[in-house]
Order: C-alpha cells, then sequence, then structure tokens
C-alpha cells in the first residue's frame, strides 16, 4: 500500500509539474471557451465589445511564462539535463521559452492591429479571433515538440486554423482563391511530412528526436535509402511552413488574398514555428555538428541548396510586383532563406544569430504590415502607385515604413544590419571549421556565404523604389483622410524606434539568445533502452 501511495504522489507531482509549465496555454484556451459561450449567451452586437479584454488575457499568460522564464534558468547548470514534458513529448528548454514569448507578444500585436483595421468586422470577430488563437496554440506546442507525433499534431493544429483565415474576406474573389490553393498545398505538404514521419519511425524505432538522433549516429557510412527519403519528405512539409522554394508558389497568392494582419500572421509567427521545428529535428538529426556523420553533411548540404534557391527566388520575383502585399510576400521568401541559411550551420552560433533574426524580424515585418494595412484604408489601393508621395500626405507612415523597408535590406544602423551580420558571422565561423577537416562542405557554406551577398545587393533595387516612392516622387491626389488614434500612432511609430534602438544597442539581446541556443543543444549521449535490444543501454 506504502509503494502505491509513493508511486502516485510521485504520478500527481509529475503531473503538477507539467500542467504548471502549460500555464500560458490554459489560459489561451480559457480566453476561446469564454469566446465561445458569449456567442451563444449575448447578443451578437455586445461580442465584439468582449474582445477587448483578449489581449490581457494573452498579456496575463506572457506575464507566467517571463516569471518561469527568469526563474527556471538561473538555477539551470546544465542544459543537457533539460526537463521534457508529458512523457517526452515537449522539451522545455531556451529556445522554446523565447519562442513561445515571441509568439504571445504578436498575437497581442496582431489582436490590437485587428481592432485598428476593423478586419474583419461585426459578428464575424469574434470567430477570427477564435482562430487566430487558435493556430498561435498549435504553433506554441510547436516550438516545444521534440517527439515526431507531437510535431505533426501541432503543425496541423496550426495549419488548419489558417487555412480559414486566409480565406475569411467574405464576398472577395481573391481570398477564396488564396484559401483553396493554401488548402491544396498545405495537404499535399501534410501528406509528405506525415509519410516522412513514418518512415524514419519505422526505420529507427522511435519517435523521440533524441533517441531518433542517438540511434543515427551509430551509423557512420551511408545511411541508408529509408532515413533518406525520410527526412528529405519531413523536410518538403518544413519547407511548406517556410514558404522555401520550391513549395514557396502558394505565398504570394494567399498574401495577396488575405487580410493585412492575416498576412502578418502567416509570415511572422507561423515561420518562427517553423524555423524552431527546423531548428530541433535538423540539429538533432546531425548531432549539432554538420562533420559528425555523413547524413549530417547530407542535412548541410540540401539546407544550404535550398537557402540559396529560396532566397535568389523571393529576390527576383519581387522586382516584377506592383502589388504591396505579393511584394512582401516575395520578400518573406527571401527571408526564409536567410533563416535556413543560419540553420544550416546546424551549431550553436547559427542557431543563436537566427534567434536575434527572428525578434528583429517581428519588429520589420509587423510595422510594414501594419502600415500597408493603414494606407490601404487611407487610398483604398494597394498597389506601389498609391505610395507616391506619401510623405507629404502622411511623413510619419512615410518616414516608419521606410525605416522598417531600410531594415530588411540590412542596412546599419538598423536592427536589421546587426541580425543579418550575426547570420553571417555565424556561417563564417562555420565555413572556417570545416576548412581543414571537409574542404569540400567548407565550399558550400563560402558559396552560400556569396549568393546571399549578392541577394542582399539584389533587395537593396525594389525596397528602394518602394522608398523612392513615398519619399521623392510627387503626391496623389487623395481626399481620404489618414486613421487616427493611439494605437495607429503606436504601430507606426514604434516598431522603426525599436529598430533603431536595437541597431546601436542591441549587444544584450544577442548575449541573450545565444545563452537560449546552448539551452536547446542536443545532448551528446543519452542512456535509454532500445526497443532492438531488451534491457541494453545504448550509450
Amino acid at each position: 500500500m506504502g509503494v502505491t501511495n509513493e508511486m502516485f504522489r510521485l504520478f500527481s507531482t509529475e503531473l503538477d509539474r507539467d500542467l504548471r509549465t502549460l500555464i500560458p496555454e490554459f489560459l489561451l484556451i480559457l480566453t476561446m471557451v469564454m469566446i465561445l459561450v458569449s456567442r451563444l449567451l449575448l447578443p451578437a452586437r455586445r461580442v465584439p465589445s468582449l474582445l477587448l479584454g483578449i489581449p490581457m488575457a494573452s498579456l496575463a499568460a506572457l506575464i507566467a511564462l517571463a516569471q518561469r522564464f527568469r526563474l527556471d534558468f538561473v538555477w539551470l547548470d546544465h542544459p543537457q539535463n533539460l526537463p521534457d514534458r508529458f512523457s517526452g513529448l515537449l522539451s522545455i528548454d531556451g529556445m522554446a521559452e523565447y519562442l513561445r514569448i515571441f509568439l504571445l507578444v504578436f498575437l497581442i500585436a496582431g489582436l490590437l492591429l485587428c481592432r485598428v483595421t476593423a478586419e474583419p468586422r461585426g459578428e464575424d470577430r469574434a470567430d477570427f479571433t477564435i482562430l487566430l488563437i487558435g493556430s498561435t496554440l498549435g504553433l506554441m506546442f510547436l516550438v516545444q515538440a521534440q517527439h515526431l507525433l507531437m510535431m505533426f499534431v501541432a503543425i496541423e493544429m496550426a495549419s488548419v486554423p489558417s487555412y480559414v483565415l486566409a480565406g475569411f474576406q467574405k464576398g472577395k474573389r481573391t481570398s477564396s482563391e488564396a484559401s483553396l490553393k493554401y488548402v491544396l498545398f498545405g495537404a499535399a505538404a501534410s501528406g509528405m511530412m506525415l509519410y516522412g514521419i513514418s518512415l524514419l519511425t519505422v526505420t529507427t524505432g522511435m519517435g523521440d528526436l533524441i533517441r531518433i538522433s542517438q540511434i543515427l549516429q551509430q551509423t557512420s557510412g551511408i545511411p541508408s535509402a529509408a532515413v533518406i527519403c525520410a527526412v528529405g519528405l519531413i523536410g518538403v512539409g518544413l519547407a511548406f511552413k517556410l514558404s522555401a522554394a520550391p513549395v514557396h508558389l502558394w505565398c504570394p497568392d494567399v498574401f495577396t488574398g488575405a487580410s493585412a494582419p492575416v498576412g502578418a500572421f502567416l509570415s511572422i509567427a507561423s515561420k518562427a514555428g517553423a524555423v524552431a521545428v527546423s531548428i530541433r529535428l535538423f540539429h538533432h538529426l546531425a548531432a549539432n555538428d554538420p562533420s559528425s556523420t555523413m547524413l549530417a553533411q547530407g542535412i548541410a548540404t540540401g539546407l544550404m541548396i535550398v537557402a540559396m534557391l529560396t532566397m535568389t527566388i523571393g529576390n527576383l520575383g519581387a522586382y516584377r510586383q506592383t502589388n504591396v502585399k505579393r511584394l512582401l510576400a516575395y520578400s518573406t521568401i527571401a527571408h526564409a532563406g536567410y533563416l535556413l541559411m543560419g540553420i544550416a550551420t546546424l551549431q550553436q552560433e547559427g542557431t543563436s544569430a537566427v534567434l536575434f533574426y527572428l525578434a528583429m524580424y517581428l519588429l520589420m515585418n509587423l510595422g510594414a504590415f501594419a502600415i500597408v494595412s493603414f494606407v490601404s484604408m487611407h487610398s483604398g489601393s494597394e498597389e506601389l502607385d498609391g505610395y507616391r508621395g506619401l510623405i507629404q500626405r502622411w511623413p510619419t507612415a512615410a518616414i516608419g515604413l521606410s525605416i522598417c523597408l531600410m531594415s530588411l535590406i540590412g542596412l546599419p544602423p538598423l536592427a536589421g544590419f546587426l541580425a543579418k551580420y550575426q547570420l553571417f558571422a555565424a556561417t563564417v565561423g562555420t565555413a572556417r571549421s570545416m576548412q581543414e577537416q571537409l574542404p569540400i562542405l567548407s565550399s558550400w557554406y563560402w558559396v552560400m556565404l556569396g549568393v546571399a551577398g549578392l541577394n542582399t545587393v539584389l533587395s537593396i533595387g525594389y525596397y528602394l523604389h518602394w522608398i523612392r516612392l513615398m519619399l521623392i516622387e510627387p503626391a496623389e491626389q487623395s481626399t481620404h483622410p489618414h486613421p487616427q488614434g493611439r494605437l495607429v500612432s503606436a504601430f507606426v511609430t514604434l516598431p522603426a524606434t525599436f529598430l533603431l534602438l536595437f541597431g546601436i544597442g542591441g549587444d544584450l539581446l544577442i548575449q541573450e539568445a545565444r545563452s537560449l541556443a546552448y539551452d536547446s543543444r542536443p545532448p551528446k549521449t543519452i542512456t535509454f533502452i532500445s526497443p532492438s535490444m531488451p534491457g541494453g543501454p545504448i550509450q
């Protein structure tokens, strides 16, 4: 009886610890339930007024998470002994905590942006909010996923609401078309990913990423065809979420048909989730070292090829665009290539650079999408020509958008320059470390650096063309007053202000990103019981 009581006590303690870890997610679920109940019990005209409290609920979740974040990692001496949650399905490490905070910050900003733009209107706003929170909830689980099953479930949990969000503008043909294309591409990518997960699970007998990594590290030669196919198919699914080539074709049409807040969500939040799971998957498979096995070398080479192809297609495609949403879509594709450049290093320095880049990318793209949304409300046009002489009609918006665009280029002294510099520096470090041991792999890194540099120069053309229209071209006559209010002013000025501040003094955030990247490293060795060797530990 005493043994049973002790086991129950240990189980209760473990469950209590696991549940406390997910306080932010539970708060978001509670918010969704409250909205659904209010739709049933209150008149439709009163429901939108309740939505004003949703950013506060998200903020409460953010505060609870930040408190855990501060306390846990002060006392964490051994990153390789990071706690697993829910029988290894989730991993609570520095990267997961950082990106959960990142997603909650964006959720608050996104909901406030929806309030300012009044998109969607009336009764649909509650449904829209539930879908946005639900998709964010899936992404929060995704950044913690350490098991292939949890990874797939979280991706689908985030994707299904986003399919609906893309087509939420009723009566707009381009919105319905965007949703249909997104669903078709998403279904194909999910099917390929699920098949790849099945192959990898059957081949290794495991679903846990750490244990799969340990098994694969024992194979120093060419991996089996099943493993190669599995990694490739899973990579295709992740490339879809990242809007990386060659599965990027959905991105421009979806961004054009969706509202600006949805475009910002797909560009920022969805990309953060895909980046997190890509880092966790590929770094575990490569044991945080691109030279460790032939599989690791193949993963690094494949990521570099996709990165170069993605950034080139994105920047070349942007030159032909006259619609600002399509231009931002191709910009998103190009920046996915830069993020993949950091992931391809398969090392801690690249991970820290990617985490810092994501934080700055949030400011750059959120500011750009917000101002695009406001200008569309002001002029009724989403074409580049509608931005002619914006400096004369709305000076703060023109200056704020110009700063965001210059930061997307990577011009000093803005934060975009510092973020891109970190990516380039991490890649240079990896290339030098491989130079003697694996000169061919090292040459691939140098080639990727050259392509990334050329693409950075290439991007100057279309970004500066947009800036020139706003600041130099004569203004067009407009009878529409631009949006007013404190929230509008905040979205116009704050992202640009923070980009300037972080560009000048971003060292503290860079150091924090490095420590979080260290916390997310997979352990080099772990003891577990292999199903093929009963009772036999594998070191």
